[in-house]
């Protein structure tokens, strides 16, 4: 301590203060206020956009089940026969 403080060291102090860490984010936040206010938004459009995610992706499904239908060979013809 000598070195740092130069004999000084009965003089310094050390301050910690509580800090929170987000687990959706891993970032840090020196109160549950500050860390509320920034999550609870993010949470929302996180689920927000896996919602359209997912309707995205349900569209796009019906679309190629679409597709399929209509180049399903016809009834009696065997698919290998179709591609020669």
């Amino acid at each position: 301590m000598d070195i740092l403080f130069q004999g000084k060291h009965e003089l310094a102090q050390l301050e910690t203060s509580t800090r929170y860490r987000s687990p959706f984010t891993n970032k840090w936040f020196s109160s549950i206020k500050n860390l509320l206010k920034t999550e609870i938004p993010y949470l929302i459009n996180s689920e927000n956009n896996r919602l359209k995610r997912e309707q995205k992706q349900r569209e796009q499904n019906i679309k190629d089940n679409e597709l399929l239908k209509l180049i399903k060979p016809p009834k009696g013809v065997i698919k290998d026969d179709v591609l020669h």
